[in-house]
């Protein structure tokens, strides 16, 4: 087995669990994203979804990544703050609503992935998938409370109820400067089944971002409903931060909940943006 290092290669994965292996197939290294954990819709225990990939230096729907594996690959575990341990991944598998599309059977000892209640993330190879670890600040930091207010009302949201999920400062480039990704959440009717969005209503991630010399507010992801109400509510989080394609730059996976559902989608930065590059979904 390689280690994916072609044209500088290597991988990383992302939410409740998220594995990544590379190995040669088609004569380029393959870097797939499998994501695991008590938030998947699964029918199985420890089977998780694919999101796609890295291959031919460039990234690859689930879809186009599903056909590279092989089955038996092996994979490092790695929770937000560090290794965990080790599993092994079966071929990729078609699924009907409401699990995702493709799924990986993946094998553990300890057999924790739906017991455990963070985050875990696995990587194929040999290199460290985890150069950096975040820092997690207070959810009560009035500064990023204020950048929070300042975007919901450039958004349309006069009074913006702000509430503050997640504070997360880490460098993602490698060069030495921080940058702070965010999560705010308010829905006055909670997320439960059969509540409604009503104007003013919000879940985000939004990135701080030393640009040029001056620091830049961009939305990663997020809705934010300012007049309109919506029958459906959904939450926001920060999943991972890993690296990967190999470039030294951490990739952030966002995941998403609602009621009968959810998702993890991959954002890569671009031009000092970050940029949707994969993603899967599950649900009715």
């Amino acid at each position: 087995m390689s280690i994916c290092r072609l044209s500088g290669l290597v991988g990383a994965a992302a939410a409740v669990l998220l594995a990544l292996f590379c190995h040669p197939a088609a004569g380029q290294a393959v870097c797939p994203v499998v994501e695991v954990g008590k938030w998947i819709y699964s029918p199985e225990p420890n089977m998780g979804a694919l999101l796609g990939g890295f291959s031919g230096g460039r990234f690859l729907e689930a879809k186009e990544l599903a056909p590279l594996l092989t089955g038996g690959e092996k994979y490092r575990l790695y929770t937000m703050t560090g290794e965990v341990g080790t599993a092994t991944g079966s071929k990729a598998q078609v699924l009907e609503n409401p699990y995702p599309e493709h799924m990986v059977q993946m094998s553990t000892e300890p057999p924790f992935f739906r017991k455990s209640g963070a985050n875990i993330f696995a990587v194929g190879g040999e290199f460290n998938a985890q150069p950096r670890l975040p820092e997690f600040l207070s959810t009560d930091h009035e500064t990023y409370q204020g950048f929070a207010a300042a975007l919901l009302k450039q958004a349309g949201i006069a009074k913006p109820k702000v509430r503050l999920t997640q504070v997360i400062r880490i460098d993602l480039e490698g060069d030495g400067v921080d940058e702070v990704l965010v999560a705010a959440t308010h829905y006055a009717q909670g997320l439960q089944v059969g509540t409604r969005v009503r104007p003013g209503d919000y879940s985000i991630v939004f990135l701080r971002k030393l640009v040029e010399g001056r620091v830049e507010t961009h939305l990663v992801a997020g809705d934010i409903f300012a007049k309109k109400a919506a029958p459906l509510a959904t939450e926001f989080r920060v999943g991972a931060l890993l690296d990967l394609d190999g470039d030294g730059v951490l990739e952030i996976l966002v995941n998403s909940r609602y009621y009968e559902g959810g998702g993890t989608q991959v954002y890569r930065l671009q031009n000092q943006r970050p940029v949707r590059v994969l993603g899967a979904d599950w649900g009715a």
